[in-house]
Formats: C-alpha cells, sequence, structure tokens
C-alpha cells in the first residue's frame, strides 16, 4: 500500500500545478494578444490618390505611405489607420480629411500592413507614427501638423502627440473612434477573468489625454458595435481643455465615413482650429 503523500506535499503539487497553468495562459496570451490587436492585410496598395512615398524608420523598416498635396494650404494632417486592411480602400478616408481640414494629408501603413515590411507590435508603431511625423515635419511647418488617429491608430495618435508637443505643436489632435485602452478592451475580446491584468499591449489613451494641451477633437459613434460608445465618452471627460467634441448616431465603427452628413459637421468642427 502506497504511504499517503504529507498535507504539504500534496499543497506543493497543487501550488506548482497552477503556476504552470497560468505560465501556460500567459505566454499562450502573449502569442495571441498581437494577433487580436493587429489584424494587417499584406499585398500591394498602389499610388492612391496622391503620391505614393517611401519612408524609412529609424530601426531601418521600409513604410509605404499615401502623400496627397493640397493645393494652397501650408497645413497638413498626419492620418494613422486603425487594426485591420492596409491603406486600400481608405481612399475616400483620406480626400474627406482633406476637404474636412483644407489641409495635406500623410497617411501611412503600419510595418507589417501593405507593402510595409517588419511587423507591427505596440513599440513599433509608435516609431512608425513618429517616422511619419518626422517627414512631414520637413515639409511643413510643425504647428500646422495635425495628428489624426483612427481607432487603434488613435494609441499611437495620443503617444505622438505627447512626444512632440511643444507651446503651439502639434495644431491639433483628432481621436476617433478610439478605446480607453486595450486592457479595457480585452474582455471584450476575450472574456476571461482577470484578462486586463494579462495584457501586455497597452496603448492607452485615457493615461495619456489629460497631459495633452493642443486643441483636441473627438469624434464616435453611438452606434459603434466594437469599440463602444462610453469610451470615447470617457476620453472627452478626461481630456483637458482646449476640446470639441462629434458624436455621431445609427453609423457602425467602420461605417462613419457612410455618413453624408459627416464631412460636412467634421468641417464645421475643424473650421475652430486656430
Amino acid at each position: 500500500m502506497t504511504p499517503a503523500r504529507p498535507p504539504h506535499v500534496r499543497l506543493l503539487r497543487l501550488i506548482l500545478v497552477l503556476c504552470l497553468f497560468v505560465a501556460a495562459a500567459v505566454l499562450a496570451l502573449r502569442w495571441l494578444e498581437p494577433r487580436l490587436v493587429f489584424v494587417p492585410t499584406r499585398g500591394p496598395v498602389g499610388t492612391g490618390p496622391g503620391e505614393r512615398v517611401e519612408l524609412v524608420t529609424p530601426d531601418g523598416v521600409r513604410l509605404v505611405a499615401w502623400w496627397l498635396p493640397r493645393a494652397g494650404s501650408d497645413a497638413a494632417v498626419l492620418y494613422l489607420h486603425g487594426n485591420g486592411g492596409n491603406l486600400l480602400g481608405r481612399e475616400p478616408v483620406l480626400r474627406g480629411i482633406a476637404e474636412a481640414a483644407h489641409s495635406s494629408v500623410l497617411a501611412l501603413d503600419w510595418r507589417g500592413y501593405g507593402e510595409s515590411e517588419g511587423r507591427p507590435s505596440e513599440a513599433g508603431i509608435y516609431v512608425d507614427a513618429r517616422t511619419g511625423w518626422d517627414w512631414l515635419a520637413a515639409r511643413v511647418a510643425p504647428e500646422r501638423i495635425a495628428i489624426w488617429g483612427e481607432s487603434l491608430g488613435a494609441g499611437a495618435a495620443t503617444f505622438l502627440a505627447r512626444a512632440v508637443e511643444r507651446p503651439g505643436v502639434p495644431r491639433a489632435l483628432v481621436v476617433q473612434s478610439a478605446f480607453t485602452s486595450i486592457p479595457d478592451m480585452a474582455p471584450r475580446a476575450l472574456p476571461i477573468p482577470g484578462i486586463r491584468w494579462l495584457c501586455g499591449i497597452r496603448l492607452d489613451n485615457l493615461e495619456r489625454v489629460g497631459a495633452i494641451r493642443c486643441w483636441k477633437l473627438f469624434v464616435h459613434s453611438r452606434a459603434d458595435e466594437i469599440v463602444p460608445f462610453e469610451m470615447g465618452e470617457r476620453l472627452f471627460e478626461a481630456a483637458s481643455e482646449p476640446k470639441q467634441s462629434l458624436w455621431l448616431d445609427r453609423v457602425g465603427h467602420n461605417e462613419t465615413w457612410n455618413d453624408a452628413a459627416f464631412v460636412s459637421r467634421l468641417a464645421a468642427q475643424l473650421s475652430r482650429l486656430p
């Protein structure tokens, strides 16, 4: 007859099994998380509605971007898109921004998206956004550049705005259809107890908006089925002045630019830019 193990041995075994389970869960999440956050489409994106340009990041990654110069304008917008697809298909968005803001527009594909090299990561898209800013700032006065982040792109936009901010720079920050942070979004994708505490990717807009001093516009739809409208409200409430909001109805997360009145309403808001 096998002698019973002492209680402390059984407890140690249980703790070891639990630790191994947690370690395996963390490793699995670390593998899965970037695949949930970044959903790139690889492939040709062409020249777009303006000029095709190629940027090289400080860590040697080649990015493909579209540049839409606007005749008669000395202002520009750096547009940072969301987590899915690539530049292809976003031509109406860029034209809409150019029209509403009366500005030239630079839009880049994140590393790993479209024809851009590399693999996306939180640190990587921060570098990509800064590379787009530096390219623009070599051609346009920094005080005339607005940063525009849509959905995931807002996470890079708030980071960039903090990084480059000084009196009068950037000209403005537009935060469109943005989440408060990835840990806040995680339970919606994986409803597992404690999932938010295991997130390695942060993209924490809520932590940053209060410290950004430039003029800010928050855009969100009450019918957004991916990023809850309440997150847009929380970001607006946490943001420092000066700030404006543009709340929409009856359009989904990826349907904002299909709203016929959106561009005109956007133009009215952007007319308040300094």
